[in-house]
């Protein structure tokens, strides 16, 4: 995080020369991935606990200069505090046989940032009226200081710039009302602190989106197949994975589609492997066209292709196909369709267990329509759906 922090120090004005999307991400994560997210929550989650087990201990050993500084009625109080927070934090900390999510995530960095707020009201309570020296002057002190180390600490979470500030604004309010209920504060004194803590919050927005910047680069350059943009086959592995549970969970239809170029090899030895990529880019951008939003596209290997269809049954596949078999994947640098061989597998209709019999499945059916003469689809029930196209059965692959 230092090292995005100095980047962004160096050149503040970097974050404005992205693309809309690259910023839109930053600002929220309503376009975020799933194997984008998937790295946040673990991250997130990581840090929570880290963070947690540091407090857990500073938290319980603050009890004895509690001890030393107060009078025993606000020591026990805080005391008592402090023993329920510690307990709170080691939780946080505990290793749970749970599964990361972001929701999980936010769950938990919501639980580590109550404590800092509680002990923040309390104290403007507890010490309100008492004359404080030494120690328990320090100790007070550090009490009001509580707001400004909890939005400094928010920076270290990929947060985007609206979770962010969801987070942060309690905290203003809080530092506003507080002194005011408590009478330790004038409205003059508590502008001032949310002066100071907008600037804070001002300059952890664009640290942090520095921050999440760099993750999501990172991130995409690890998930990405640089020629095509597709998902890699490590990462899109993953998410069929978890795509897969999540469909067995909720008992609904999963469905795999495996596309294998039809004599792919052709284009590279007639016409260069320039005109290999470009058709394999063009591929690629055609099934974006035809497929949703939520769907995802998989580079296996070469010129194989596989997309990943969450609650897609057996008559969202054959409308997809349709389009597919119509117009194929754009165009060989000899004005021909770019046609596929494609297998369908779908894990209710197939009934199958696990996602790689699933994929296994899906590509025995492309060989299958390969064999019988390309250009061609078989669906579940080993059904085939043939395209107005006649394959060049001559050629090689």
């Amino acid at each position: 995080m230092g090292a995005d922090v100095l980047r962004f120090l160096k050149n503040p004005f970097k974050i404005f020369s992205l693309s809309r999307e690259d910023l839109d991400q930053l600002i929220h994560a309503g376009n975020h991935s799933h194997y984008l997210s998937r790295h946040r929550a673990n991250i997130m989650i990581e840090r929570v606990r880290i963070v947690a087990a540091a407090f857990s201990a500073l938290t319980f050993l603050w009890i004895g200069l509690d001890y030393i500084a107060f009078d025993p009625e606000t020591w026990e109080t805080l005391a008592y505090m402090r023993l329920v927070s510690t307990a709170i934090f080691l939780g946080l900390a505990w290793r749970w046989n749970v599964e990361n999510s972001l929701g999980l995530g936010f769950v938990m960095l919501v639980v580590l940032m109550i404590n800092p707020p509680v002990f923040y009201v309390a104290s403007h309570f507890l010490l309100q009226g008492q004359e404080q020296s030494g120690l328990a002057s320090i100790i007070a002190t550090v009490y009001t200081m509580l707001p400004y180390i909890i939005i400094a600490g928010l920076s270290i979470f990929p947060l985007t710039a609206l979770e962010a500030t969801l987070f942060a604004l309690p905290i203003l309010v809080m530092t506003v009302v507080t002194p005011q209920l408590a009478g330790s504060g004038t409205i003059a004194q508590s502008l001032a602190t949310v002066w100071i803590l907008a600037l804070i919050l001002g300059i952890y927005l664009l640290a942090g989106m520095s921050q999440l910047h760099s993750m999501i680069s990172l991130v995409h350059r690890a998930s990405k197949d640089p020629l095509t943009n597709l998902l890699t086959r490590r990462t899109g592995a993953e998410i069929i994975d978890l795509y897969f549970r999540v469909s067995v969970l909720h008992n609904t239809p999963f469905s795999v589609i495996f596309f294998d170029l039809d004599h792919f090899k052709s284009i590279n030895d007639n016409f260069g492997h320039e005109a290999g990529d470009e058709a394999l880019r063009g591929a690629a951008q055609k099934l974006h066209e035809y497929l949703r939003r939520s769907d995802i596209i998989v580079r296996w290997g070469g010129e194989e292709m596989v997309a990943v269809l969450p609650n897609t049954d057996a008559k969202g596949i054959k409308l997809i196909l349709d389009r597919v078999l119509k117009d194929w994947l754009g165009e060989r640098p000899d004005d021909k369709p770019l046609t596929a061989s494609i297998g369908v597998a779908e894990r209710i209709s197939d009934d199958i267990d696990d996602w790689p019999d699933l994929v296994e499945k899906a590509d025995e059916r492309m060989y299958a329509a390969k064999k019988t003469g390309r250009a061609r689809a078989i669906i579940m029930d080993d059904e085939v759906m043939l395209s107005a196209i006649a394959a060049d059965t001559g050629s090689s692959r």
